[in-house]
């Protein structure tokens, strides 16, 4: 009736005790086993040992869960923040290079833009060689 391996996951996950003695008509270790587990499970301080370990397993599953949902929201929030200062610096660069255009456009000598606007000269050039263009 199958392998020893597929008849050990079966006594590990039979729900009634009948389930479990037919598997030990056909494998003397798992009789052992059985055996065992009867002996351990009418030793009340086992009982007890086992049930507290159950208990805090909860318990540490719960905290856990808490620990995790809690370091996401702050994840989220520290998101949230970075994308807020990215943002922001990336609309005050859009706006020096914006004035920089504008000052290009009204003839204004490449380095009173660089003075203005802080711009790398690269950029600015670039800036430059864009309005030609389109010229």
């Amino acid at each position: 009736m199958g392998s020893s391996l597929e008849r050990w996951m079966r006594f590990l996950s039979a729900e009634t005790r009948e389930e479990m003695e037919e598997l030990t008509k056909e494998d003397p270790m798992i009789r052992k086993a059985l055996t065992t587990l009867e002996s351990l499970s009418q030793d009340p301080e086992i009982r007890r040992l086992y049930e507290e370990r159950v208990k805090w397993l909860e318990r540490h599953s719960a905290d856990m869960e808490g620990a995790w949902q809690a370091g996401s929201e702050e994840g989220m929030k520290q998101g949230r923040e970075e994308g807020r200062k990215e943002g922001r610096e990336e609309g005050y660069l859009a706006a020096k290079r914006e004035m920089a255009r504008s000052l290009l456009r009204m003839g204004d000598n490449m380095n009173k833009v660089l003075e203005i606007t802080k711009l790398p000269k690269e950029e600015v050039e670039a800036i430059q060689r864009e309005l030609e263009g389109d010229r």
